[in-house]
């Protein structure tokens, strides 16, 4: 299995960095995306937040609503050449988590959900939404509110 995890191909015995090749740069956008249409992965996941400049990035997070995170999520597999026919987009295995929550304290939820998604019969009893609304409500002076994950529909 072949899962696209930001710029991280995830197999299951070993991980390995989509841009490994000695030749290709992170930002280097046109050698990722070659990249990762010769991949063809079974699982994206695309990482989001809230970056104002970038109206047409991955919205997720507190000002984040379901139908517009839902309409970037789509126009990743729409808008861009050769993504339509990817596996994963085939197969509805589009996912996108906040990029912000691997390093924050409640990191665990973020785990819980990429666990959830790669496998899920052995985390189908895992609820990473229920995790993170459970730290808001227990340790934060504000209120669970937004989109921190999302599988496309």
């Amino acid at each position: 299995m072949k899962i696209l995890l930001g710029f991280i191909l995830i197999t299951i015995v070993m991980c390995v960095f989509m841009s490994c090749d000695k030749t290709v740069k992170y930002d280097d956008n046109l050698l990722f995306a070659m990249k990762l249409l010769e991949e063809n992965p079974d699982i994206i996941m695309i990482m989001g937040s809230y970056w104002p400049k970038k109206p047409t990035s991955m919205r997720l997070g507190f000002e984040a609503t379901e139908d517009s995170s839902q309409a970037l999520l789509k126009a990743f597999t729409t808008e861009r050449q050769g993504w339509s026919e990817l596996k994963a987009v085939e197969n509805k295995q589009v996912y996108s988590a906040h990029h912000g929550l691997p390093r924050e304290v409640f990191d665990a939820a973020v785990f819980e959900y990429l666990a959830k998604t790669f496998y899920p019969e052995e985390f189908a009893d895992v609820d990473p939404e229920a995790t993170l609304k459970e730290f808001y409500d227990k340790f934060l002076p504000y209120s669970y509110s937004g989109i921190w994950f999302m599988h496309m529909n």
